[in-house]
C-alpha cells in the first residue's frame, strides 16, 4: 500500500499547491484544470498523477492526506528534487517566519499585529514595520497577510488608515503589491484616498507613479460598483486635469502605466463620447498589447492581458475586439485548458494574474 505523507500539514500542502500553480502559470480552480496539469507532468516525463488526485488535494485540503508518491511528484515539478527536499525548504522558511513572531502552524487572525490595530497602540507596530527593510521579500509578503487578516477582523480601520499614511512598509506592501481588488477591508476606500493625499506627483517618479496607480485603483472600484459621480471625478482628475503622462511613459513602470491606459476606455463610456472615437481607442490599446507584449516574462505578460480584458468586458462595444485581443495572446493559452481559448472572454480572466493580493486571498 502506498505511503501517506504525514508531514504536509495545512501549511506545507498550501506552499506546495503554490508553487505548482506558479510553475503553469495560474490557479488551479476547476476539473479541466486538473486534467490540463496532469497532462503537463505526463508529459514532462516526471510520473502520472490523475487529475481525480489533483482535485482531491486541491479543493478537499485537509480531509484526505496526500500519497508520498503524490507530493514527490508535485514537488519535483516544482523544482525540488523530491518532497524531502521540499519541506526542507519550507521548513527553512518557516524558522525564520517564527523569529518575525509569524504563526504557520494554525491560521489566527487574531495575533499581535491585530492586538495593535484594535488597541491603537501603533509605536511597536512602526517599529516593527521599520525593522523589516533589510529583510528578505517573502518575510515581507507574511507580514502583509497577517496586517491584511489584522484588518479584516478588526473594526479599527479609520484610525489605523490615518495614522499609517506615510508610512513605506503599509503603503508598499499592503496597498501597492498586496492590493485587494475586491475591497475586502472595512473603509479600504479610505486607506487610497489618504494614500493619494500623502503622495506629491512632483517629487519623484515613484510618487508619480503612486499617484496614478492610488486613482486607478480607486477609478475601477467605483466604476465597477456603479458609484459612476466619484468615478467621473477621479476620471476627471487623471485623464483631464492630468494630461502629460505620456511625457513619462518611458520611465513609469508597466503596470500602473498599462491600468492608466486600459481604464480610461471606461472614462470615454462615462464620458459619452462618440463610439467610433471609443472604437478608436481600442485599437491603440490593442496596438499598445503587440507593443509590449514581445520580451515580456509570462507573469508580466498575464498582468496586462487581465488589466486589458478587463476593460473590455465593462464595456458594450463589439465582441470581435475580444477575440482580436486574445489572438495578440494567443501563445499563452496554450497553458492552459484548450476550451479556455474558445469560450468567452470572462472565462479567461481566471487564468491571468490580476497583480494584487488574490493569488493568497482568493
Amino acid at each position: 500500500m502506498a505511503n501517506m505523507h504525514s508531514n504536509f500539514d495545512e501549511y506545507a500542502l498550501d506552499c506546495l499547491k503554490r508553487k505548482v500553480s506558479e510553475k503553469i502559470g495560474y490557479q488551479i480552480s476547476n476539473r479541466p484544470d486538473c486534467l490540463k496539469l496532469s497532462e503537463i507532468i505526463s508529459k514532462k516525463g516526471i510520473g502520472y498523477i490523475s487529475d481525480t488526485t489533483i482535485y482531491r488535494l486541491f479543493f478537499y485540503n485537509g480531509k484526505h492526506k496526500p500519497y508520498r508518491y503524490t507530493t514527490d511528484i508535485l514537488s519535483i515539478f516544482a523544482g525540488y528534487k523530491n518532497s524531502h527536499d521540499f519541506l526542507d525548504s519550507i521548513n527553512a522558511t518557516r524558522e525564520t517566519l517564527y523569529q518575525q513572531g509569524i504563526n504557520t502552524t494554525e491560521k489566527i487572525n487574531k495575533n499581535l499585529i491585530f492586538y495593535c490595530i484594535q488597541n491603537e497602540t501603533y509605536k511597536p507596530l512602526i517599529d516593527y514595520f521599520d525593522s523589516l527593510e533589510e529583510t528578505p521579500i517573502y518575510i515581507k509578503e507574511n507580514v502583509c497577510l497577517n496586517l491584511y487578516d489584522s484588518l479584516i477582523a478588526s473594526n479599527k480601520q479609520v484610525p489605523f488608515f490615518n495614522e499609517f499614511a506615510r508610512n513605506s512598509f503599509y503603503r508598499e506592501y499592503l496597498l501597492e503589491k498586496g492590493y485587494d481588488p475586491k475591497f475586502r477591508i472595512q473603509h479600504y476606500e479610505l486607506a487610497y484616498l489618504k494614500y493619494i493625499k500623502n503622495t506629491d506627483i512632483n517629487a519623484s517618479i515613484e510618487q508619480m507613479q503612486a499617484f496614478i496607480f492610488g486613482n486607478a485603483v480607486l477609478f475601477r472600484h467605483y466604476y465597477l460598483n456603479n458609484e459612476l459621480l466619484k468615478a467621473k471625478k477621479v476620471g476627471k482628475r487623471i485623464y483631464q486635469d492630468f494630461d502629460s503622462l505620456d511625457l513619462y511613459q518611458n520611465d513609469l513602470h508597466i503596470f500602473p502605466y498599462i491600468r492608466y491606459k486600459a481604464y480610461k476606455l471606461w472614462y470615454l463610456i462615462l464620458s459619452k463620447t462618440n463610439q467610433n472615437i471609443q472604437i478608436e481607442y481600442i485599437q491603440y490599446l490593442l496596438n499598445l498589447c503587440r507593443k509590449r507584449k514581445s520580451n515580456l516574462s509570462f507573469y508580466d505578460t498575464s498582468i496586462i492581458y487581465h488589466t486589458i480584458a478587463e476593460a473590455f468586458l465593462h464595456s458594450s462595444l463589439p465582441e470581435k475586439y475580444h477575440w482580436e485581443l486574445k489572438k495578440i495572446f494567443s501563445t499563452a493559452f496554450d497553458k492552459f485548458p484548450d476550451i479556455i481559448y474558445s469560450k468567452h472572454l470572462k472565462y479567461s480572466l481566471n487564468y491571468f494574474e490580476p497583480n494584487g493580493l488574490i493569488k493568497h486571498r482568493p
